[in-house]
């Protein structure tokens, strides 16, 4: 698992890398996922996946499936709002796989929004 740090002022925008080894399925939690009436200054666009997903399930934020166990690389663009405030903006994910059994893994990450 690798997962680059981002840092950013308000009003940024950049994307950064989520990479996993054998994986089956993901979801992000809803903190900076943009999930209905979320306002959170900082918010997650849409993802894009190497390799391409194979299904997702319509919840919200969505479980992103791959139909066999494969190593994957996500590319996650990241927003700020021009009025956030400094600090860190937490988030988390889970990263499942099935190899036999099914077993999943929470993961906890920041993104720090610094002072102009």
């Amino acid at each position: 698992m690798q997962v680059e740090e981002l840092e950013l002022t308000p009003g940024d925008s950049d994307t950064f890398e989520i990479r996993v080894d054998g994986i089956t399925a993901f979801s992000f939690d809803s903190r900076l996922y943009n999930c209905g009436s979320t306002d959170a200054p900082v918010r997650f666009g849409d993802i894009d996946f190497r390799p391409s997903i194979d299904s997702q399930a319509d919840s919200c934020p969505p479980y992103y499936v791959w139909d066999d166990c494969t190593r994957v690389t996500l590319h996650v663009p990241v927003q700020v709002a021009p009025d956030a405030e400094t600090g860190t903006y937490e988030y988390g994910f889970t990263v499942m796989e099935t190899i036999g059994d099914r077993n999943s893994r929470d993961y906890e990450y920041a993104i720090a929004v610094t002072g102009d």
